[in-house]
Parts: C-alpha cells; sequence; structure tokens
C-alpha cells in the first residue's frame, strides 16, 4: 500500500509540474510580445548650457635631455552672452623658471561665416594671484589674452 502511495504521489508531481510548464510556455508569447524594449542611448540636451566644449586635445612630447612640450587644442561653442563673457579673457597658468608659454593661434568664428584672429601680441604676462599673499610663489604667472570680438553663437578655436 505504501508503494501506491508513493507512486500516486509521484503522479501528482509530475502532472503538476507539467501543468506549470505548459502555463508558462503558453504565456511565454504574450509576455515577451508586452515586453519594453531597452532604450536606446539618450541625446543630451545642451540648449541651456553657456557653453558647450566640443573639443579639448593636449598631447605631450618629451625629449631625451628633459626637455618637452605640451600642446592645447580647445573648440568651444559660446551659446549664450555669459559664456562669451566668460571666456572673453583667457588666462593660461605657468611657472616662469622651467616653462615658456606659447600662443599659436585664437580665432572666434562668427555665424556668418567671417572669422577674427586675435594676435598672440595682445597676450599679457602677469604675476598669479597667489604670489600676492605668497612670495614663495614669486615664478607662477598667468598669460593673459583678450579674445577680439567675441560673442554668443561664436566657436572658439
Amino acid at each position: 500500500m505504501r508503494t501506491l502511495v508513493c507512486l500516486s504521489f509521484a503522479r501528482v508531481f509530475r502532472l503538476s509540474a507539467l501543468a506549470f510548464v505548459s502555463v508558462c510556455c503558453a504565456f511565454a508569447p504574450t509576455v515577451a510580445g508586452q515586453s519594453v524594449p531597452p532604450p536606446g542611448p539618450a541625446q543630451a540636451s545642451y540648449a541651456n548650457e553657456a557653453l558647450i566644449i566640443e573639443r579639448y586635445e593636449a598631447t605631450y612630447k618629451y625629449n631625451h635631455d628633459g626637455t618637452g612640450e605640451r600642446n592645447t587644442f580647445v573648440r568651444v561653442r559660446m551659446q549664450t552672452e555669459a559664456g562669451a563673457r566668460q571666456f572673453s579673457v583667457l588666462s593660461f597658468p605657468f611657472t616662469s623658471a622651467t616653462e615658456v608659454t606659447k600662443l599659436e593661434s585664437l580665432v572666434a568664428h562668427h555665424p556668418d561665416g567671417t572669422s577674427t584672429e586675435t594676435p598672440a601680441t595682445d597676450g599679457m604676462e602677469m604675476p598669479a594671484p597667489v604670489s600676492q599673499q605668497a612670495p614663495l610663489y614669486s615664478d607662477l604667472k598667468l598669460l593673459q589674452v583678450p579674445v577680439r570680438s567675441l560673442r554668443a553663437g561664436d566657436v572658439l578655436e
């Protein structure tokens, strides 16, 4: 009698497992059809930003004699007057004891297709503000360059 009970329990277990699998298989296409597709890459909206840095590229070159060069290329799109004011005077910090700063090119491209170049001779070498409070840092300098005719909508390179 016990064997019969165990056999009955095994049949009930098999039948319930078979019923569960068949129900899952029956509803699988419905559930799969209702699944939400994964979201694609969201497009970032920069409409409310004052400026957009479109490209920033820094290259370093080291020579065998211990000297080296650092070249930086930046392309910034001014979207508002606040962004243009922020970049109207550019400051490049450097240590005068070990570095020489040279401005290769500074061009503002206007939306109408014209361009205005700021000559490198417009740059002024000034002591860094920290050197007024701490004379130990007197070799820290700033090359400050006022950018000519920069306004909203321009691209600065």
